[in-house]
């Protein structure tokens, strides 16, 4: 995967307009909008994008998209982590996110990666067919990048440190 992958707003767009979700698609206009904003932070690769925006010590994960066609792959989480990185290095501690109650895979994924339930913003989605679905809103306190990534060598070896390292 490049990390400058040149991706504009249109393919953002259509990549957008092509996940599955059944909310209406952001535009190019939206895209071009959100990103030139001074606290935009975009995550870019070859299989989709994290977009999302960084104020004081607080990151908001807006969008995680990744291609249709190359899902279960764990590049949804590869963007995440990415995502969660560079929000940190601009001083962010905490990430808050939305999620769609109805979405499973993303809230499994979520949840994987250590993202806690903090609230429910009823009827939140309008999705194509005029129904309404709630948001769940989300949260990760930004773990220092060596804890984070030794939590995740936990996660990923299905240990619980706690069990692990009695005194």
């Amino acid at each position: 995967m490049q990390q400058n992958t040149i991706l504009q707003p249109s393919d953002m767009a259509k990549l957008h307009a092509q996940s599955g979700l059944e909310q209406r698609p952001w535009t190019a206009q939206e895209f071009a909008q959100l990103c030139a904003a001074e606290n935009s932070l975009l995550i870019k690769q070859d299989y989709g994008f994290a977009l999302g925006r960084v104020i004081h010590t607080e990151a908001e994960l807006l969008l995680l998209i990744v291609s249709q066609a190359q899902r279960k792959q764990g590049l949804g989480k590869t963007y995440l982590q990415l995502f969660e990185e560079a929000a940190r290095q601009r001083g962010a501690k905490n990430c808050f996110l939305e999620v769609g109650a109805e979405n499973t895979a993303a809230r499994a994924l979520y949840q994987q990666c250590g993202y806690a339930e903090q609230g429910l913003r009823k009827a939140y989605y309008r999705k194509m067919n005029g129904t309404r679905e709630d948001a769940l809103v989300l949260a990760k306190t930004l773990a220092e990048r060596i804890l984070s990534l030794v939590l995740y060598w936990f996660a990923e070896k299905s240990v619980d440190p706690s069990k692990e390292f009695r005194p």
